[in-house]
């Protein structure tokens, strides 16, 4: 019998949303003890990177104090960083190399797919499967850079909490989905998210191969808003009435086909080339994998398939009552489980790791600290048992003396948080002021100075393009944020680089990025090059581009 149930918080973000899930376990079933989702306004957080501390650490404290039925403790919190932030792929070595060779081995493997230094990465691998007929084994290879999980976990740190896992995509929704995948065939799952649709096919337990899209439902809001002139904050907000519109309908049609072809084209295909057992189910999951005509496209697309819902509440114990009467208070509506997938699946992963097994993506100066603290603990648990075996009535006057001290030192913290909380919020206040003060000055002063020529700022651009080998599909700009994103594919990883290479070496582009997961294929890559213009360096208006 365990007299201390485990409860850990599970966190799911982005550029536009963050859920949070807390679960414990407690006589064999995963009970969810509370849940919270929040919108993140345009500009906290871009391409998985945060640009707005302190408004972020604000929606952080929301979402763990303002957490149904009651607020959250974060004393156990996993987290799924941004999949634009990570880089996964799978890697095939001989058979009979040992953990330790692959450790020695894999860093050359990844820096010849990945364009960064190793020393510039966070990284961890996992070894899936062996095929001793084939002398081959398979190795889950993920990655995110030292900068962003660093930020991560300051800012984390800075409200009081420490995170003990930064999963990856691969792991979680195999977790999520645990109770409904058959143990023995092949199967598909299709998770639609905000800013990627991810693709992962498994042999039960094991991961058989992943890919991440970089176009999510981000791309589908934004394209209607551009569409229809809407605000992107507000479709977000209002997406669960605003989908079913009828004039919407082509537009998100068009979005789920092209997600559909992918999964033909690169998932199934791949299984045809490997000579594998062709899959049976495929499974629909995602925060916005709700989309109206989702299921009856896939029965369409995959006519001789099984279709499933992937259901992460399938896995858990829900006593509904304890979350309706928040609900009624706020007057709002249950939210569907899909929404939080991920963040149940990440939360399941952390509730049943075992000696550190699976990728964890957390700094290494992080592991070194629980581990250390791991060692610390069972010292003291030893030495308190042997004072309990010798001494029963003075370890319990210890006991009762550490108890007290705890809770005067948690009150303390309690008030200090407070206090610290209403000066940062007074603070933001006056801060968020003089910038819109200063803003609007800098632009009365500098209106007459905003004129340049567009058509030769195009192509500029165009020229930095390779004249072989990059194929665009479409180039979206900007001229008052000065961005262009640039949207094609590309022949080769190397033509990509080229292409990246270009951009930033001109002097008119001021920041050139292309995100990470775009390098996972080596040919016939999709990607996604995001342009920001040096605007002092650009041609002034009146000059044209000879066409």
């Amino acid at each position: 019998m365990k007299f201390f149930h485990k409860t850990v918080v599970g966190i799911d973000l982005h550029d536009h949303l963050v859920q949070l899930v807390a679960l414990k376990k407690h006589n064999g079933d995963v009970l969810l003890e509370a849940y919270n989702r929040m919108i993140i306004p345009t500009g906290i957080i871009k391409d998985g990177s945060i640009e707005k501390e302190e408004d972020f650490k604000q929606i952080l404290i929301d979402l763990f104090q303002k957490a149904n039925p009651k607020p959250v403790i974060g004393s156990d919190v996993a987290v799924l960083l941004p999949t634009r932030t990570t880089f996964i792929h799978i890697f095939s070595f001989p058979a009979n190399l040992t953990k330790k060779d692959i450790l020695r081995a894999i860093p050359y493997e990844a820096e010849m797919v990945i364009p960064f230094a190793m020393q510039d990465l966070y990284w961890d691998f996992l070894i899936l499967e062996q095929d001793d007929k084939n002398a081959y084994q398979n190795v889950l290879f993920a990655a995110v850079s030292r900068q962003v999980a660093d930020k991560y976990t300051q800012v984390f740190e800075s409200i009081g909490v420490t995170p003990s896992l930064y999963g990856i995509n691969a792991e979680t929704l195999k977790y999520a989905l645990h109770d409904q995948i058959p143990k023995d065939k092949d199967s598909l799952i299709i998770e639609v998210g905000a800013l990627s649709t991810n693709y992962l096919t498994l042999k039960g337990d094991t991961i058989k191969y992943f890919i991440s899209s970089n176009e999510g439902t981000s791309q589908l809001i934004q394209e209607i808003g551009r569409k229809f002139n809407i605000d992107n904050d507000t479709l977000f907000k209002d997406w669960e009435d605003c989908k079913s519109d009828p004039k919407y309908s082509e537009t998100i049609s068009e979005f789920i086909k092209a997600k559909y072809r992918m999964a033909v084209d690169i998932i199934l295909e791949k299984q045809d080339k490997n000579k594998e057992d062709g899959l049976q189910d495929v499974f629909l999951t995602g925060e916005f994998s709700n989309l109206p005509g989702f299921y009856e496209l896939a029965k369409a697309k995959f006519a001789d398939k099984q279709i499933h819902i992937g259901d992460p509440k399938g896995s858990l114990k829900v006593e509904d009552e304890k979350f309706l009467s928040q609900l009624k208070k706020k007057d709002s509506k249950i939210p569907y489980s899909i929404y939080f997938t991920n963040a149940i699946g990440v939360a399941l992963k952390k509730l049943n790791m075992k000696n550190g097994d699976g990728i964890n993506l957390i700094p290494k100066w992080l592991k070194k600290s629980f581990a250390s603290k791991r060692t610390t603990f069972l010292i003291i648990t030893a030495s308190i048992l042997m004072s309990i075996l010798s001494l029963f009535i003075a370890s319990f006057m210890f006991y009762t003396h550490q108890k007290l001290n705890y809770e005067r030192l948690n009150l303390e913290i309690e008030k200090s948080s407070i206090e610290s909380t209403l000066y940062g919020t007074r603070y933001q206040e006056i801060k968020t002021a003089l910038e819109d003060f200063n803003n609007e000055v800098m632009v009365l002063s500098n209106i007459d100075n905003g004129l340049f020529s567009v058509p030769e700022t195009i192509e500029s651009i165009y020229d930095l393009i390779p004249s072989d080998g990059i194929t665009i599909t479409s180039i979206k700009f900007n001229d008052e944020e000065l961005y262009m994103e640039i949207i094609g594919v590309s022949s080769t990883r190397d033509k990509l680089l080229e292409l990246q290479r270009n951009a930033e070496a001109s002097e008119i582009v001021n920041e050139a990025a292309i995100p990470l997961s775009s390098y996972d294929k080596k040919t016939k890559i999709p990607f996604q090059l995001n342009i920001y213009l040096n605007f002092t360096a650009l041609p002034p208006y009146g000059t044209s581009a000879t066409l």
